[in-house]
């Protein structure tokens, strides 16, 4: 009994100091996909700030999403198309930058 409150009590305080990051997906317009605005709310749903990084045409989306915190943007055909290149070198790139990120 007394592990288990242990273990919640850790759980919840990991969930605190916790963020998120969601790379995002852009359907066309600078309109968000159905899936990353389901990644954003279950982010939120994990506690701590959500920061989104998205394509440059739906950076102003993302923002407009409840619960986001940051939004970071990045330009290219690499990210606009999803590629896995792309992402991830704007991912390290972000993270470099951003010393708080995880």
């Amino acid at each position: 009994m007394q592990a288990a409150k242990a273990t919640a009590v850790a759980t919840a305080t990991v969930r605190r100091l916790a963020s998120s990051l969601v790379i995002a997906e852009s359907a066309g317009g600078g309109v968000l996909t159905n899936g990353t605005l389901s990644a954003i709310t279950a982010a939120r749903a994990c506690g701590g700030p959500v920061s989104v990084l998205a394509p440059a045409s739906a950076a102003k989306a993302a923002a407009a999403v409840e619960g986001v915190s940051n939004v970071f943007s990045a330009a290219g055909d690499a990210i606009d198309h999803g590629l896995a290149e792309g992402v991830a070198d704007a991912v390290l790139r972000l993270q470099a930058a951003h010393s708080e990120l995880p």
